[in-house]
């Protein structure tokens, strides 16, 4: 029995250290107690605030991923003044950045009606995270979900006409930098299930020389052509590539950092 408890916990403990992390662990267990999608909370060591989570549904592996498996933990600026997160979903990138960097804007881009109630529960104490109800597209525009029957994490999207049922306004990253009223992103993160090979493979992409660092998660199994978008943008830049769990980081803070003659 304690061996399968140590081995059930081990991440969190490896994350948390052991006595911190073993509480993370042993509170998560509350999901199981919950119906499929009843809303819990979670206290994670170092963060001010609680995380909101529905029961059952994809917030758990999600949870996992940034709170366990650490995936967030590539990005270690000193002080950002600009981030975006695309795709945000419930909002646990959105808060762990803003812990982290209590002194950065945070933009939090989703279209999820479901999704965005529960990302503004979540953003709701922390006044540097700014919830915007529109998706990330090359340019402003009108878009709706092609695939309704998919769960809300895996929704896609193409552009409709205004009058539409079910329309969602939609942004470029260039009108997030107008409006923000800031010169570069810092970091600009991207989850947004394929729809990234609109943003990267329709031109209007001089907004990524303001880009200091790209993390990106690719969709080609769904879409493809997505991998190939992002790079024929991205590789003039020469930026540093590694990858952390399920995003692709493109690092262009780096001294070699130069467009080609």
């Amino acid at each position: 029995m304690i061996e399968r408890i140590l081995n059930a916990s081990r991440l969190f403990r490896e994350s948390h250290g052991q006595w911190r992390g073993f509480l993370l662990w042993l509170e998560f267990l509350k999901e199981k107690l919950c119906k499929k999608g009843e809303i819990f909370s979670v206290h994670v060591p170092g963060l001010r605030h609680a995380v909101w989570l529905r029961a059952g549904t994809s917030d758990v592996e999600a949870f996992c991923q940034l709170f366990a498996h650490r995936e967030m933990d590539f990005y270690t600026a000193s002080s950002p003044r600009y981030l975006i997160d695309a795709g945000a979903n419930i909002g646990m990138t959105s808060i762990h950045l803003a812990n982290r960097f209590p002194a950065a804007a945070i933009d939090a881009l989703e279209v999820d009606p479901e999704n965005i109630k529960l990302l503004k529960r979540n953003a709701a104490p922390y006044p540097n995270i700014r919830v915007i109800e529109k998706g990330l597209w090359h340019r402003s525009a009108i878009l709706k979900v092609l695939n309704p029957e998919a769960s809300s994490w895996a929704f896609k999207v193409g552009e409709a006409e205004p009058n539409e049922a079910g329309a969602l306004p939609a942004l470029g990253v260039q009108d997030l930098l107008r409006e923000s009223g800031f010169e570069r992103i810092d970091l600009l993160k991207i989850d947004i299930e394929g729809a990234e090979r609109d943003v990267f493979g329709n031109g209007n992409t001089e907004w990524i020389e303001q880009v200091q660092l790209l993390a990106i998660e690719l969709h080609d199994r769904d879409r493809p052509g997505c991998t190939e978008a992002v790079r024929a943008v991205v590789d003039r830049l020469q930026p540093r590539f590694s990858s952390s769990g399920e995003y692709q980081i493109f690092d262009f803070r780096a001294p070699e950092r130069r467009s080609p003659a």
